[in-house]
Order: C-alpha cells, then sequence, then structure tokens
C-alpha cells in the first residue's frame, strides 16, 4: 500500500486522480483519508460522482453501517458499471443482510450479474446456499432442495461441502414422518415414541448444556409447554452431556 500510494499519491490533481487515491486509500484501510476524497468528489458533483458513492458504499460496509450504505447503493446501483466495487456490495447483502428479502434480491443480482470477476465467483456458491435459505423461509422446500444442491455441486471447500450435505440431510426430513428418538436415558419422562404421538404438536429441541443461550431458551420452552400442554404440545429436549457436566448446583443435568 504505501508503495502505490508513494506512486500515484502525487499525481496532478483531477477528479480520476483523486478517485485512484481514495481507492488507494481503502486498500490500506485508510478510511478516513478515503472519506475526505470521496466527500470532495461528492460536493463538487465531480464527473465521477457516482463513482465516488460507490467507493463511499465500500467504506460505509467495512465501517459496518449497512443501512447507510444500502439507502446511497441503491441510488447509484443502476448508474454504475457492474464492476468489482459494485459487486462486492451485492455480496455482501446477499450473504449478511439479516433481512431474508434483501439476501434474495441481492443474491439474485449478484448471480445474475453479466461478468462475475473470478476473485467473486469463488463465493458463488454460498450465494446460492443463502439463496436456499430464502426459498426455505417462503416454504418452498423443492426450490431450497435445489439451490443447496446446486451450492454443495459448486464447492471446492470440503468443510462448506460437508456442512451443506448435512444440511441438505435435513431439508430432506422436512415433510416426511419424523425417524425414530434414541436415547441413552430420560429425564422428567418415560421414554416417548414419536409414533404414538401422531396428531399432537411435538417440538424436538437440540440443545447443547454447555450453550448459555440454549439455556437461557429454556424457561422459554416451560413458559411455553405450561400454556398449551393441555392442548396436546409435548417438548423433548435432546442432549448430550459429555460424561462431565455439572450444572450451578452440581447435579448431572
Amino acid at each position: 500500500c504505501a508503495e502505490l500510494l508513494k506512486k500515484y499519491g502525487n499525481q496532478v490533481s483531477s477528479d480520476p486522480a483523486e478517485l485512484l487515491k481514495s481507492k488507494l486509500y481503502i486498500e490500506c484501510s485508510r478510511y478516513d483519508d478515503a472519506e475526505l476524497i470521496i466527500n470532495q468528489l461528492i460536493d463538487d458533483d465531480s464527473s465521477l460522482l457516482n463513482d465516488a458513492k460507490m467507493a463511499k458504499v465500500q467504506i460505509l460496509i467495512y465501517r459496518e453501517k449497512p443501512d447507510e450504505a444500502l439507502l446511497l447503493l441503491r441510488e447509484i446501483q443502476d448508474k454504475v458499471q457492474p464492476g468489482l466495487e459494485l459487486l462486492s456490495a451485492y455480496l455482501y447483502f446477499a450473504l449478511y443482510s439479516k433481512d431474508a428479502g434483501l439476501s434474495e434480491e441481492y443474491g439474485h443480482k449478484f448471480l445474475d450479474s453479466p461478468a462475475i470477476p473470478r476473485s467473486l465467483s469463488v463465493y458463488t456458491p454460498d450465494v446460492n446456499r443463502a439463496l436456499s435459505f430464502t426459498a426455505l423461509l417462503k416454504n418452498d422446500r423443492e426450490g431450497a432442495v435445489a439451490l443447496l444442491e446446486k451450492a454443495i455441486a459448486e464447492t471446492i471447500d470440503r468443510e462448506k461441502k460437508t456442512k451443506w450435505e448435512l444440511e441438505l440431510a435435513r431439508l430432506g426430513l422436512i415433510g416426511n414422518p419424523a425417524p425414530p428418538i434414541f436415547a441413552e436415558s430420560w429425564l422428567n419422562s418415560n421414554p416417548l415414541d414419536l409414533a404414538l404421538l401422531k396428531d399432537r404438536v411435538v417440538v424436538i429441541a437440540f440443545w447443547a448444556p454447555w450453550s448459555n443461550y440454549c439455556r437461557l431458551a429454556i424457561p422459554k420452552w416451560e413458559e411455553l409447554y405450561g400454556k398449551y400442554k393441555d392442548r396436546g404440545l409435548v417438548i423433548i429436549g435432546l442432549t448430550k452431556l459429555y460424561g462431565n457436566y455439572k450444572d450451578e448446583t452440581g447435579e448431572r443435568g
């Protein structure tokens, strides 16, 4: 970065030179310096206005300000060339947006782009996997399965492939009879047979005793059970103790 800034940082001032300098600052994670230049280009209504705004979208994403980045991206996304910066923004919202609708929208924008740079094409499987999740939220199980199968076929990451194959197996359970439960021991209940619980609402909660988040959820499950048990609700918590777990009271939990 230092060498590039030394080489290009002292060029004769012009809008293209200033924009280039701002991008170098971004590459060097010198966002304050980059933003000073970009804001000046925007305030001057530069001929490179939209490119400057695209660079600012980058900075807002790096600074974890997705709402501001999205607002500016929507303003310019149809006015700039679909290059690395624009597609990187699409990819960011496709993979990291907490809004399923946004994730789906920008996932399709990314995949539908005419020429995805090689540096970004490696994320195509991840986008298909994210789209699989949004399809599932829309109760489109067949679409979710097809997208996840595509992601598995595309990825060269063995760890992701293994993880996604497990997700695909879980998707295969949806709409089909639940497999039997095998447990070494049962607490607060006799062993339950899912086949004998047909036509009742059965919630199976997979939890880990060492997970604080899981344990915080237990009172919510108890509340739900107390409210609906007379209407047939059954809640089964499945866990593994790993042989040495103890709760706050010192009891095996």
